[in-house]
């Protein structure tokens, strides 16, 4: 396996659906929420389905029907089957590294097959469907109808850029019978997979998921249990072209509250500060097509990052201010005792370089200062909120403060 070159995948509201309406179960049905703006000049799918819902919302039809090799998603189907055949006994089963260095430094230690699922540890699962073997794994393989079926291009490979193929709409069939339990597998295996699918746990939300990456694609196969909701979620990515960001009712509300007009959503996104969890994938050359993205553009979107979340240019101004007029103190000074032991070399030199240099320095210093209190009126007219609320119980502490009213009434009526 070549080394990954990792990149961020930052940018795009796209599970605001969680909180602000609900997906359309018709595939050709437009909903009332659109990720064409956060997809724009990308090339990838998104298939979202309630799980009561008979089938999902789908971004670009075309390619969420298109067979993919399932890469690391696969470890769910693995995992699975491991259990199922006991080639692992539960998900603390432990194999022991076998020595070789390998690119992620995580990789290099020994797992067991929660952590292998955690960290997405290739040589873990390739040595368990070797003990799976091929006979067991292509039976359970055509039980669960996973994708094209193919286990032809070896037993420690065929998932990984290989013979076995599928549709993020049959990814999504998938991850819903795993969350119904109405997989071929006995309940405790598939509850065990579930768990360690676990990636965060929120009061009112979990999410559940796996990554995976190869040839120029990226996957994130999962689901999300929303207080009574659950939604199927499968996206899948052109590597090198696409930002995508799952984000919680929380980090909605939080952004929803600053009110600014000129918006950098990425360093937005950094500044609520809420727990992050960073999904990677391999970093490809672009094959077809031009990027819309010019060098003037890349540096204009540079500035507004920097101009957007900091007043440092200006105090660099104050700064600089300081050190040019404490320069030229020191070389008048030092000229002066020069010009007093050696006398005049040039007349008018030293007086008009010296006035430069120090008034130069006092301007610099003065655009610094001023620069300082403009920097003061810009946080001002942004209007952030001095700190976001995470979590609270007011609204539980006042239901409750109301029904004690409503007993002390009817127990002194």
């Amino acid at each position: 396996m070549q080394k990954k070159k990792m990149k961020w995948l930052i940018a795009g509201v796209m599970l605001a659906v969680l909180c602000m309406s609900k997906p359309a179960s018709s595939e050709g049905t437009s909903p009332k929420w659109s990720v064409d703006e956060f997809m724009k000049e990308r090339e990838g799918t998104f298939v979202i389905q309630e799980v009561k819902e008979k089938s999902p919302w789908v971004y670009n039809k075309k390619r969420a029907n298109k067979r993919f090799a399932p890469q690391s998603t696969f470890k769910i189907a693995n995992a699975l089957i491991g259990l199922q055949t006991g080639a692992v006994k539960d998900e603390y089963d432990i194999k022991y590294w076998d020595g070789v260095k390998r690119e992620i430094d995580n990789w290099n230690k020994d797992h067991t097959l929660g952590s292998g699922m955690r960290d997405s540890v290739v040589w873990y699962y390739q040595a368990m469907a070797r003990d799976i073997g091929e006979e067991r794994m292509g039976h359970w393989i055509k039980a669960i109808h996973y994708g094209n079926q193919d286990i032809s291009g070896g037993i420690d490979q065929f998932w990984l850029s290989s013979t076995l193929r599928i549709s993020p709409v049959e990814q999504v069939h998938f991850l819903k019978q795993l969350y119904e339990e109405s997989l071929p597998f006995d309940l405790s295996v598939m509850r065990t997979v579930k768990r360690m699918m676990i990636q965060e746990e929120e009061k009112h939300a979990t999410l559940y998921g796996k990554t995976g990456s190869g040839s120029g694609i990226g996957w994130y196969a999962g689901f999300i249990k929303h207080e009574n909701k659950t939604y199927m979620v499968e996206v899948d990515l052109r590597d090198g072209v696409g930002d995508f960001r799952l984000i919680s009712r929380q980090a909605i509300d939080a952004l929803l509250q600053l009110k600014e007009g000129n918006r950098f959503s990425k360093g937005l996104f950094c500044w609520i500060g809420f727990e992050e969890k960073v999904i990677y994938y391999e970093n490809v050359e672009r094959q077809h097509g031009d990027t819309k993205w010019s060098l003037k553009k890349l540096f204009n979107y540079g500035i507004d990052g920097v101009i957007s979340f900091n007043n440092r240019p200006l105090r660099i101004c104050f700064y600089t201010g300081i050190l040019i007029l404490f320069l030229s103190l020191i070389y008048i000074v030092a000229t002066f005792i020069q010009i007093v032991r050696t006398g005049i070399m040039v007349p008018g030199y030293f007086t008009l370089i010296s006035a430069v240099l120090f008034l130069g320095g006092v301007q610099l210093l003065s655009l610094g200062v001023i620069g300082e209190y403009i920097g003061r009126i810009y946080y001002e007219t942004k209007k952030r909120p001095h700190y976001l609320i995470q979590e609270s119980n007011v609204m539980e502490q006042e239901t409750s403060s109301k029904e004690q009213d409503r007993v002390l009434t009817q127990l002194f009526k």
